[in-house]
């Protein structure tokens, strides 16, 4: 006689986090945060393992709402979150970029074209700082 896995109707219903993260493409800890999250219901089985109900899966696929407006632009256009950039404020963000590039290039040559250091390298510095004061 053949050894062969029992499937029991539960096995049917319930699946494993790597299963469903199998069936959905996702990495498994997608659906550990989903679990996490209250976005996907979980279920535990003994102190170990976790289960998913299938029907509760397919919950979480659903369809990608239609963009508003197909002739949006792609300069800064959220159209996920309903926020779409006028040609005013496009204006007005090319106008930021421009003067903050002006202000870059004025405080380099204020500086002999030294930068300044990268922000790791402050944070790193004065980490090192603190740490010779402790006690």
């Amino acid at each position: 006689m053949e050894d062969r896995p029992v499937t029991t109707a539960l096995d049917a219903q319930y699946v494993s986090v790597a299963e469903a993260a199998d069936l959905l493409d996702v990495d498994p800890s997608t659906i550990r945060r989903w679990i996490e999250h209250g976005t996907l219901p979980a279920y535990r089985v003994g102190r170990r393992y976790v289960r998913i109900r299938k029907d509760d899966l397919s919950r979480v696929i659903a369809p990608m709402p239609a963009a508003k407006n197909a002739a949006t632009n792609s300069t800064g256009g959220d159209e996920a979150h309903g926020i779409v950039m006028t040609d005013e404020d496009q204006r007005l963000m090319f106008e930021a970029i421009g003067r903050a590039r002006t202000l870059r290039r004025e405080v380099l040559a204020k500086r002999g074209g030294i930068p300044f250091s990268p922000s790791w390298e402050l944070l790193d510095e004065a980490r090192d700082e603190r740490t010779e004061q402790l006690p």
